[in-house]
């Protein structure tokens, strides 16, 4: 039996537990939780085991197994529904080193896990970002609130992945219908909102950015209330090579990949990508709802 690579992950979490002593707990799969004395911001120690010293998976693994305890809280504690976001000030470190002498140990910078280096920020993007700021301010009051909703969902996606990004984009895109002020369902609303005020130059580049996913589900048999065939319809579409009604039907195909994973619990795989598509779209719709009525 090959040796397993043995690491602790310290964490830290605002739970506000008033811990008095050292406390430990053990979890399936040779994993150990030791929380010492603390009290409002909670610390702890995870213990567990990996197949291979690579602290990349560690960390990955390591979090998960964190958020997954402390998830699993707040079912089995009665009247405790408050849970700060969990940070690791630490990458995981190996404890059984030794064991791994003269093996290839896979390490990687001390940053936060999901960090990832882009492309050097530009002034030119700083002045856009002043100038689309600008834009937000000059709007009605109901407006600004309206956008500013929409921009803390859209912030907290930033922060996510996987299904919980997609489903904050959505709450995103959603808050930004209202600035519609109508009370039609969401598909016709969506469906105005991009016809009306995302212009094509926009709607060309986001569709350039997002053919693979697109295409994806315009073969994915997707239907929505009483029969509405969204893939068929989008497929339709892109023979006719209009890209703002392209992204109106992608768009409805997104919104019953929203159906599903809400009232069906189901996830399709190319989840994570219409996730890429709903944030391109929101972009371009608020971007392009502030300059039209700016103007």
């Amino acid at each position: 039996m090959s040796t397993r690579a043995k690491f602790k992950l310290c964490f830290e979490v605002e739970a506000y537990f008033n811990i008095t002593e050292e406390m430990e707990v053990i979890l399936p799969n040779c994993t150990k939780i030791i929380l010492p004395k603390s009290k409002v911001k909670n610390f702890g120690t995870l213990f567990y085991e990996i197949d291979k010293p690579d602290t990349r998976i560690a960390m990955v693994e390591g979090k998960d197994k964190v958020e997954n305890f402390f998830t699993c809280l707040l079912y089995t504690r009665d009247r405790y529904g408050s849970l700060k976001p969990i940070t690791f000030p630490k990458k995981p470190e190996l404890i059984n080193e030794e064991e791994f002498a003269g093996q290839g140990i896979t390490d990687y910078l001390d940053l936060p896990a999901s960090f990832v280096i882009v492309n050097g920020l530009k002034q030119e993007e700083l002045n856009d970002t002043s100038e689309l700021l600008g834009k937000i301010f000059k709007c009605s009051s109901a407006e600004i609130d309206t956008i500013t909703r929409s921009m803390r969902w859209f912030r907290k996606a930033s922060e996510l992945d996987g299904e919980d990004q997609f489903l904050h984009r959505w709450i995103s895109f959603e808050a930004l219908l209202g600035l519609l002020n109508m009370t039609n369902s969401t598909p016709a609303l969506s469906n105005i909102f991009i016809n009306y005020y995302l212009n094509i130059k926009t709607a060309q580049k986001i569709f350039n950015s997002n053919q693979k996913v697109i295409t994806d589900l315009s073969k994915a048999g997707l239907f929505g209330y009483r029969g509405a065939k969204y893939s068929e319809d989008l497929a339709l579409s892109l023979k006719n090579n209009d890209p703002i009604e392209i992204l109106s039907k992608a768009n409805l195909c997104v919104y019953e990949v929203r159906n599903k994973l809400l009232h069906k619990g189901e996830v399709l795989n190319f989840i994570a990508d219409s996730s890429s598509l709903l944030n391109d779209i929101i972009k371009g719709c608020l971007k392009d709802y502030v300059n039209r009525i700016s103007k």
